[in-house]
């Protein structure tokens, strides 16, 4: 007879000693269950084993694993938000349960069979706990650390203090990004002051968001990827580092290519800006056009105004720089191979970006146009659009001057900046952190109100940006919105790795000189010499991470 059997015919003679068949309570170190005297004398004397329990938080997941147990037929996953009472989540015959992290509260298994009609469960595991990680919650005043120039978080705060009542103190660790990014590192580590939330610009906020000496996920609050469901997905894999989500935006920044509407017409015999888009869809596409543009124009308009413009909208194809841990340089050959192409065709006019040749090789026809991310596209005096649609500091012109400009997609969606939030990991003041974060990048009614404080914020939130309705009088466009929404959504970062903004940007210093020359054409010593020397200066000053 099975050990299974025995003490199945052993509850009879065992169940005639107990003076009421009530219920009785399954203590542990963490909480009670309640079940039946018949279970827990089953469970006392069962040969099915004590599951071992594991539990991991990944991508706003809670995931259980555990042992398997000999003789059992499945397993009950049992959930308390208060390590008091526990409730039947899940029964299965796998060893595995995943559902969505909850705040906090812990988990316990436990194994059963069933024999003779009835159900013999085994003992249950030690309990595991999520969001045993929160960070603590002892001061009210929230703590933002911030830098001078940045002219729109002061609105920002005085909007949130106005809309909640919550206290908060801004400090300015520099005057610019630069300085700030040395200045948080020296006040969160020195313990010179209260630090809460850290204000970053993603070129560099993964010196930040990979140590986890400077930053906490934002868990630490409560918060998971799933509690922004209507960021776009780019911006959350750019703030997040090996599962964690570790830091937030309110404004996305994708971009689209701007153009001269006339000079496309011309040229090109485009009428519209989707007919535009079709004409350069992918890289090999606006390569082709490139060139018969140069043959119509008889090599007096190229189709793009810079060579640094062109890499900013590149880099960011899902092509990854960092594979299981080494530095892959396929996404820097594949642009040399197209400028390769492109420097031989006449397609790229050869200025230097925020220089008055750059905005007015557009005005004056000389280049059809420019990828331009959000924050360059508001109509007012001295914006990117607006020196590209009027000429750059030209005096004396009157409006009929004004170029006309569309913007359509280009090749692949693309971004160029975007301030973002993380928490730093002296935070005290979780209810308050947490509120910001909600009412800044998540809150469809507080995003709604911000996105007034500045005209070229592109809110990270879909329900917003979608339901609005922005003018523009120097775009031909009637809402210049869906080219940027496809764009945002167009994006992936999947593969993308902490440090590349940087690791890109090291790509360009070592492309500029070989590309910007008067020579038409690469040789090969200067294409070898730019990747190894990029791969050099990569392997000696960048961390690259694995996951």
């Amino acid at each position: 007879m099975s050990s299974v059997k025995r003490l199945t015919a052993m509850f009879a003679a065992a169940v005639m000693a107990v003076s009421a068949c009530g219920t009785a309570s399954a203590e542990s170190a963490t909480g009670t269950v309640t079940t039946t005297v018949e279970q827990e004398y089953l469970a006392a004397n069962s040969a099915l084993g004590k599951p071992t329990v594991s539990l991991k938080t990944s991508c706003g997941k809670v995931v259980l694993t555990w042992n398997k147990q000999s003789g059992a037929d499945g397993y009950k996953v049992y959930y308390s938000v208060d390590g008091r009472s526990y409730k039947l989540v899940k029964t299965t015959a796998k060893l595995k349960y995943s559902a969505k992290a909850p705040a906090k509260g812990s988990y316990r298994v436990r194994a059963y069979t069933k024999q003779d009609g009835k159900t013999i469960y085994g003992s249950f595991s030690k309990a595991v706990s999520v969001g045993s990680g929160l960070l603590p919650n002892t001061d009210k005043t929230l703590t933002i650390l911030s830098w001078e120039q940045n002219s729109e978080i002061p609105e920002i705060v005085a909007a949130f203090e106005e809309d909640t009542g919550i206290n908060v103190e801004l400090v300015y660790c520099g005057d610019n990004t630069a300085n700030a990014r040395v200045g948080y590192k020296d006040y969160i580590t020195s313990g010179k002051g209260d630090a809460d939330l850290i204000i970053m610009e993603n070129g560099w906020m993964g010196d930040f968001i990979s140590n986890k000496k400077l930053t906490a996920p934002l868990s630490g609050l409560g918060l998971t990827r799933e509690d922004f469901p209507n960021a776009f997905e780019y911006t959350l894999d750019v703030g997040s580092f090996r599962g964690d989500l570790k830091a937030v935006s309110y404004n996305a920044c994708p971009g689209a290519f701007l153009y001269r509407a006339d000079l496309a017409e011309q040229y090109l015999g485009v009428d519209s800006p989707e007919e535009m888009g079709v004409l350069i869809s992918s890289w090999d596409d606006f390569a082709e056009t490139g060139k018969l543009l140069a043959e119509k124009s008889d090599n007096a308009v190229a189709i793009q105004s810079t060579y640094q413009g062109m890499w900013n909208a590149f880099r960011c194809n899902p092509t990854a720089w960092v594979k299981d841990g080494d530095l892959d340089d396929t996404k820097m050959r594949d642009f040399l191979d197209l400028m390769r192409v492109m420097k031989s065709d006449k397609s790229v006019r050869n200025t230097a970006m925020w220089d008055a040749p750059w905005f007015n090789s557009i005005y004056d026809g000389a280049a059809l146009g420019e990828f331009v991310p959000t924050w360059g596209l508001m109509d007012s005096e001295g914006s990117v659009l607006s020196y590209m649609a009027n000429g750059a500091f030209n005096d004396g012109k009157d409006d009929s001057e004004t170029r006309r400009i569309a913007i359509c997609e280009g090749p692949g969606g693309w971004y160029w900046g975007g301030t973002y939030i993380g928490v730093a990991k002296t935070c005290n003041s979780r209810s308050q952190a947490k509120r910001f974060l909600e009412y800044t990048c998540r809150n469809a009614k507080s995003m709604r109100k911000l996105s007034g404080i500045d005209s070229s914020m592109f809110m990270n939130n879909r329900k917003v940006v979608s339901a609005a309705k922005p003018q523009n009088s120097l775009l031909e466009n009637s809402n210049y919105y869906d080219v940027l929404i496809k764009s945002a959504e167009d994006i992936s970062y999947k593969n993308g790795n902490a440090n590349d903004d940087l690791i890109a940007d090291v790509a360009w210093e070592n492309m500029y000189e070989i590309l910007t020359d008067d020579e038409s054409t690469i040789d090969d010593w200067e294409y070898d010499d730019a990747l190894l020397y990029f791969s050099h200066f990569v392997g000696c000053s960048i961390p690259l991470w694995k996951g």
